[in-house]
C-alpha cells in the first residue's frame, strides 16, 4: 500500500458512522479540542485568525494548525484542515516538492514566503459526528506523514 492510499483511507473514513456511539461533532471546533485533550493531546485555546477557528497542538515533534472553514459563526464547521511547517527546510527542490505531493495525494507540501517547507492536509467533514477513533485515526494519519516528509527530506538531505 502506498501513502496514496494510506490518506485516502484517513479521509474516506471520516463518513459518519451509523449507529455508533460517543460521538463527537467534527464541525465544533471546541468538540474537537475537548475529544484532542481527553486523547492525552495538549491543544492550545481556540483563536479565531481572519474568522477561522484554529487550535494549535504538537503532533509528531512538530506544532501543528488544525483549522476549521465554511463555518457558521465559529462552529458548524465543513472542513477541518492540519497545517505543520518544516523550519529547516528550506527551498527544496521543485522536484521533491512535486513527487512528495503526486505520494501524498491529499496532503499537499509547499514553499512559504519565509522560505520554509509546509504541509497541509484538507479534511471535508460537512459538520457531521464521527467517533473519537476516527478523530484518533486522522491526527495519528498526520503524524504518519510529518514521518514520512522528515524522513524523506533527510534522505534527500534537504535539512539546514
Amino acid at each position: 500500500m502506498g501513502m496514496k492510499f494510506f490518506v485516502a483511507a484517513a479521509l474516506a473514513g471520516l463518513l459518519p458512522a451509523s449507529g455508533a456511539s460517543a460521538q463527537i461533532n467534527a464541525g465544533d471546533p471546541a468538540a474537537i479540542a475537548k475529544t484532542l485533550t481527553a486523547m492525552g493531546y495538549k491543544p492550545g485555546a481556540i483563536t479565531m485568525m481572519e474568522g477561522t477557528p484554529i487550535l494549535k497542538i504538537e503532533l509528531a515533534g512538530f506544532d501543528t494548525a488544525i483549522g476549521f472553514t465554511d463555518c457558521t459563526q465559529g462552529k458548524q464547521c465543513k472542513h477541518m484542515f492540519l497545517v505543520s511547517r518544516f523550519t529547516d527546510v528550506k527551498d527544496p527542490p521543485m522536484a521533491w516538492i512535486n513527487k512528495r505531493n503526486f505520494e501524498l495525494d491529499v496532503a499537499k507540501v509547499w514553499v512559504g514566503d519565509d522560505h520554509t517547507t509546509g504541509f497541509s492536509i484538507s479534511v471535508p467533514t460537512g459538520g457531521e459526528q464521527i467517533s473519537p477513533g476516527m478523530l484518533r485515526y486522522v491526527i495519528d494519519s498526520w503524524q504518519n506523514v510529518i514521518a514520512y516528509l522528515s524522513q524523506s527530506a533527510q534522505q534527500e538531505k534537504l535539512i539546514q
